[in-house]
């Protein structure tokens, strides 16, 4: 059995930088400012070449926190996964200020099947006006939510069932498989991608321990037993 049979998405935190973290200050990446740090491009091939042996047919999105545009690096990424991948969906989660009709159809044509824009005020119109053309580009709802407080909220989350860490693979900036995008502290991992590759990782005891536990609704530590999100 492929060790992916249950994941619909594998996210890939770039790096920690946004252009508009400045801004957006209930946003994880805000925090990132003072310390930014970019996954290895070596991991980025190993994560792709590992999906591709694999013949994962997911989504793949290269953001977590980050935003994706920043990065010299996207062109190749996208070339390269699609290629190994032609089957994948590659999407772009971005919040539109550094994207071009120019450039959302250079990356479009490399392999990007869409982006989703999350607008934030007045830009939401002038963004929707510039691609509303485009079938590849949707829009998110844009509400930055109070995720930053989620470790010290009230515990409160039983009996919700949640598919983490399975659902959605969330590999870090910093190389390791997430327990999933609300532990933006990324409090609970399962391993390094510099000592295992991510079929590895994502079928390790721990990880099925934890997704049986989430899918049953017990939330029995920290965060998910203060969050009321369902993965």
């Amino acid at each position: 059995m492929s060790p992916f049979v249950y994941t619909e998405s594998v996210a890939l935190e770039l790096s920690g930088f946004c252009n508009l973290a400045h801004v957006h200050t209930k946003c994880p990446a805000s925090l990132c400012v003072a310390s930014p740090v970019m996954l290895d491009t070596a991991l980025i091939i190993a994560v792709l070449d590992d999906l591709a042996k694999h013949d994962y047919c997911g989504i793949l999105c290269p953001s977590v926190y980050n935003e994706p545009l920043l990065d010299p690096r996207l062109y190749l990424i996208v070339e390269y996964a699609k290629r190994l991948m032609p089957q994948v969906a590659i999407n772009i989660w971005t919040n539109g200020l550094l994207l071009t009709r120019g450039l959302a159809e250079e990356l479009h044509r490399a392999g990007v099947s869409k982006f989703i824009i999350s607008p934030y005020g007045a830009l939401a119109e002038t963004l929707i006006m510039r691609f509303e053309d485009l079938p590849y580009v949707e829009f998110s709802s844009g509400v930055l939510d109070d995720r930053l407080g989620i470790y010290d909220s009230q515990v409160g989350a039983a009996g919700r069932p949640c598919n983490a860490p399975l659902r959605q693979l969330v590999v870090t900036r910093y190389g390791d498989l997430a327990l999933c995008c609300m532990d933006w502290q990324y409090t609970k991992t399962f391993g390094s991608l510099r000592d295992a590759p991510l079929s590895v990782l994502a079928n390790k005891d721990e990880v099925w321990k934890t997704h049986h536990k989430l899918i049953a609704g017990v939330r029995d530590s920290s965060p998910c037993n203060r969050c009321r999100y369902s993965r």
